[in-house]
Formats: structure tokens, C-alpha cells, sequence
């Protein structure tokens, strides 16, 4: 939370949002560097012999749950807004949303997604402190329900990495909590905390509305465990997707928390450790399926970054 705060204090247009250029250089060459030091020990002459099963309706699937996911993230913001006073078409909805989505895929606990609420100012001329608490419960909505499936996957997952994550799971509940304690003192005296705390208060209080946004989360977080599924399939992994889930909910924690911009090497990392940890995968087939899923999420990049294009052409 305080993070968004800070960069949308100081955010003057989209471009802004990435200002701190220099931070997110380190943590992108930290990241990389995890990626490299990950790569190192990967059999490269195993992945020019591995066998993709990569067809047609494979990739066609992956991209029905692409635009799958950016209908899903449309709805559920226009029923934030919604409880706060906001209607906007479908229409004006997506081509904020998706572009939002191509940023916030390589920066920081993907902050870029501040860039619709950007767009939608200059779009409907709605202040962005008006609109920044439907992106925090989004976000909280998010976290919260990854918390609660990492919760579970504490259960489901092999005993001999419990006492390990059980230590995780308080260190980030810890710092959550000094960290939201923080951005109440920091920001109590300024105007967008008051009126971000005011439409937060708006958007839990429309019960219909946010409850049809919460459901809408629990479809958005199945697509992108569908994604991660699909894509373990074409890279050979035989597990089932309750267990694929669980440790997608692990790594997007963890890419969440570092800082890390796309969670580059971060995101790699943690999932050649999970599957090696917890299944007989082999390294070299864990991080031919964590680079594998690296290049879909470039995919969705692509895909959800042509929307600028179409919406500039359409005006």
C-alpha cells in the first residue's frame, strides 16, 4: 500500500510512474543476475533435444485466456468504480485496463497497473485520487486471496518445507503490517489519503458490487492458474493443477515482495526451487517450464501492449 501511495504522490503522467530509474535498474539487474545464476546449471544440450508439445490449439488456448483474463479484469474494475460513483462504458473500461496490464507485467509489484487510472482521467477527466482506491482493493483483493491459497498449499505441500514457509508466511504478514502502519502515519495529514480511504470505505460498503468483484477475482486467479497449467502441459510437466496452483500462489507472492521489475530471475527462481522441492521434476525440466512461462507473459505483454495502438488508431 504505501508503495502505490508514494508513486502516486509524486506521478504526474505514465511515464512517471517508472521515475525512479535508477532503483529499477538495480533491482532489474539483480533479477537478471538470479536468471543467470539459475541458467548456468541448465543442460543446454537437454533443451535442444526436449520435446514441446506445443500444437496449434495450444497456443490458440493460451490466448483465449489471455483475452479471457483482460474481460475478467475489465468487469471487475468497472464494478469498483461503480461503487464509487464511476460509470464508464465497456469499451473505455478495456482499452484502460489492458494497456495497465502490459505495464504492469515488467515493473515493480506490478505498480504500472496505476497507469489506467491515468488514462482514465484524461479519458472521463476523473481525478486519479478519486480512482486509486479501486487499483489498493484490487490489489489487497489479489493478495489476500493468494495468502489464502498459499495458506492451504502450506497443508497440501511436502512437510519437509513447512517449518520454511510457515517463517516466510509470518515475515511477510509482519511486514505488511509495519508497512500499512507506516503509510497511515506517513500519509494521515494528506488529502489523497482521505479520499482514498473514503471510497475504500464506499467500495466494501456496496456489498452486491463488491462481492460480484471478489467472485470476479477468484475467476481472474483460476484463468491465470489455467495459463500456468497450459503451459506446464507443453513443457511435459505432469502434475495436477491444484498442486501447479499452489506454487504459482508461492511465486507471485515472492515476485510481489522483491520488488523486482516483471519479477525477472525472481519469479524463475522460485519455481525451479518449488517444483524441485516438492516433485521429482528435474531442474533442467523446471526451468525449461519457468522460461516457458516467461515467454507467454511476453506474450501478454505484446498482446495487451497492441491495445495503445488500436485505441489511438480508432481516435
Amino acid at each position: 500500500m504505501i508503495l502505490f501511495l508514494t508513486i502516486f504522490k509524486y506521478a504526474r503522467s505514465p511515464e512517471d510512474i517508472m521515475q525512479s530509474r535508477k532503483f529499477n535498474a538495480i533491482m532489474a539487474v539483480l533479477g537478471v543476475a538470479i536468471l543467470l545464476f539459475l541458467l548456468k546449471d541448465l543442460d543446454f544440450n537437454y533443451l535442444r533435444t526436449f520435446d514441446f508439445s506445443l500444437t496449434s490449439a495450444g497456443i490458440a488456448s493460451l490466448i483465449l485466456v489471455i483475452f479471457a483474463i483482460f474481460i475478467v479484469r475489465t468487469i471487475r474494475w468497472m464494478h469498483y468504480l461503480k461503487s464509487i460513483g464511476v460509470k464508464i462504458g465497456f469499451g473505455d473500461a478495456y482499452f484502460a485496463v489492458v494497456p495497465s496490464i502490459a505495464l504492469g507485467l515488467f515493473t515493480p509489484a506490478q505498480t504500472g497497473d496505476l497507469l489506467k487510472i491515468e488514462l482514465l482521467k484524461r479519458q472521463k477527466n476523473i481525478k486519479r485520487r478519486e480512482s486509486l482506491a479501486t487499483v489498493l482493493v484490487e490489489k489487497a483483493a489479489d493478495f489476500f486471496l493468494l495468502f489464502v491459497i498459499f495458506l492451504f498449499s502450506l497443508y497440501h505441500f511436502s512437510l519437509k518445507v513447512l517449518n520454511l514457509n510457515y517463517q516466510i508466511m509470518m515475515l511477510v504478514a509482519a511486514l505488511l503490517l509495519i508497512f500499512a502502519f507506516l503509510s497511515i502515519l506517513y500519509f494521515r495529514k494528506n488529502i489523497i489519503i482521505k479520499n482514498t480511504a473514503r471510497n475504500i470505505v464506499k467500495i466494501l460498503s456496496d456489498l452486491k458490487s463488491f462481492s460480484l468483484a471478489v467472485l470476479l477475482t477468484i475467476v481472474y486467479w483460476f484463468l491465470i492458474g489455467v495459463g500456468w497449467y497450459l503451459v506446464a502441459k507443453m513443457a511435459n510437466i505432469d502434475l495436477s493443477f491444484l498442486f501447479l496452483f499452489g506454487i504459482l500462489s508461492i511465486t507471485s507472492i515472492v515476485g510481489l515482495v522483491t520488488l523486482v521489475p516483471g519479477a525477472i530471475g525472481i519469479m524463475e527462481f522460485s519455481t525451479v526451487f518449488m517444483l524441485t522441492t516438492l516433485s521429482d521434476i528435474s531442474m533442467n525440466q523446471a526451468a525449461i517450464f519457468a522460461l516457458s512461462y516467461r515467454i507467454y507473459s511476453i506474450l501478454m505483454y505484446v498482446v495487451a501492449y497492441s491495445h495503445l495502438f488500436i485505441r489511438r488508431n480508432k481516435n
